[in-house]
């Protein structure tokens, strides 16, 4: 039996969080957030881009989620969420997917978002500014550093 198993046992994210981490959780990388700047990354489009992320659960399957329900967590009009989906396609961050097949058994079509050439990105920054990291030591010194 796992931790995760026992209802009087939490993992440190549940013990930090509590029932804020039952609706899930995000995992991004803090060269993400470092590098903001150097991406040229405006507040709103890094918010669009984590809404993006948040819907990532799977590497092979491209998340979707519409303009409306991004508009709708972020306070803003679609058309602003569709001009910083704009800037991150054109910055080569990610890739819109027009009129691929939703969810599975539904017929719809929708837009997938291909993160990719954010992914590629971040991999080239954190090799430029953590060129010595040896293998098993990032992880342990990124979690230090924050």
């Amino acid at each position: 039996m796992s931790p995760l198993d026992s209802p009087n046992q939490h993992t440190p994210l549940q013990e930090r969080w509590g029932e804020a981490l039952d609706a899930g959780f995000l995992v991004v990388p803090v060269t993400l957030l470092r590098h903001q700047k150097a991406l040229r990354l405006t507040d709103g489009a890094m918010v669009v881009l984590l809404n993006i992320l948040a819907a990532w659960w799977y590497e092979s399957r491209l998340p979707f989620p519409s303009t409306k329900t991004i508009a709708d967590r972020m306070g803003v009009t679609t058309r602003s969420v569709q001009r910083h989906l704009a800037a991150l396609e054109k910055r080569g961050l990610i890739r819109r997917l027009r009129n691929q097949a939703g969810s599975d058994g539904l017929n719809v079509l929708v837009t997938r978002y291909d993160p990719a050439g954010l992914v590629e990105r971040l991999k080239g920054l954190t090799s430029e500014t953590y060129p010595k990291r040896k293998a098993g030591q990032g992880a342990a010194k990124a979690a230090v550093a924050a």
